[in-house]
């Protein structure tokens, strides 16, 4: 359950040269993957393992978008009600708490991250500059950077401040998506040439396990891009009021009543009153 959340919710960015693949033979500082991935990718052609690649990514995008449209369906469903508000405010803590316990362990297990990093030539074209010590490292930052700030941006919510808190989970979960996207090949690593991450995962992951792994990473994408689209909109609801005089006098006055308000926090409203003067030309 603990590496599901590991690499299902954060796909984790951790990266490092495994041994494994026999078109690149890297320094071994891990345990090497297995000689055959269970999906069998690593036996293909470069061409084909390209080509399963390209439809991994693809399909975990069209999944993503197919999730973020169905969970945009039930957030307008909801009309914005607290009901909803509070569990935003309760999957962006969830993910915060998630992605600080990841980049935690990217520090107290490196040689687990280690192993899933694709070494240089995977697939044919993986040529990532640094090295797996580097990129466990600065994902691991990343990542802990990024659960604080979304949990930073709950905080606000409780406290009072929930239009700062949105605006703050809007901009990490933008940072968010990026960055587990930016990590998501360890996980195709781990699916096409059977890496494993020791002390954590078992030694041979069954395609069942992938599966999982791709249901909620999707899941988890979903939920960042919506997060990261919301925008702090406003409502302008405009009353006009004419006010004639009573007397004959070719003077009217007309009165606008202007008043904006927050449809995230419908109790915050600013009004602003105009008081024109129109003379009637005859």
């Amino acid at each position: 359950m603990h590496a599901l959340l590991v690499h299902a919710l954060v796909p984790s960015a951790a990266f490092a040269p495994s041994p494994l693949t026999r078109h690149a033979q890297p320094h071994l500082r891990t345990q090497p993957p297995a000689l055959v991935a269970p999906s069998g990718v690593d036996e293909l052609p470069y061409a084909l393992q390209q080509a399963t690649v390209l439809a991994g990514f693809a399909g975990l995008g069209a999944a993503t978008l197919a999730s973020a449209s169905a969970y945009e369906a039930v957030r307008r469903a909801s009309d914005e009600s607290v009901w909803w508000q509070r569990w935003e405010t309760f999957a962006a803590a969830t993910l915060g708490v998630t992605f600080v316990l990841a980049g935690r362990s990217h520090f107290t297990m490196p040689e687990a991250f280690k192993a899933i990093y694709p070494p240089p030539g995977t697939w044919g074209f993986w040529y990532l500059p640094g090295s797996s010590d580097f990129h466990v490292a600065w994902t691991g930052v990343a990542e802990l950077l990024g659960g604080a700030g979304l949990l930073l941006g709950c905080l606000l919510s409780v406290v009072g401040q929930a239009s700062m808190g949105r605006e703050l989970r809007v901009w990490v979960a933008r940072a968010v998506f990026l960055l587990v996207l930016a990590v998501s090949p360890a996980n195709m690593y781990m699916f096409t040439h059977g890496a494993v991450m020791p002390g954590v995962t078992p030694d041979e992951l069954p395609l069942g396990w992938h599966a999982g792994r791709f249901v909620a990473q999707a899941l988890v994408l979903s939920v960042l891009l919506t997060t990261a689209q919301v925008r702090l909109r406003h409502t302008v609801v405009l009353t006009v009021t004419v006010t004639p005089t009573r007397s004959r006098s070719p003077t009217q006055t007309l009165t606008l009543t202007l008043t904006l308000s927050n449809v995230c926090q419908t109790e915050s409203a600013l009004g602003l009153t105009l008081t024109l003067t129109l003379t009637r030309v005859t």
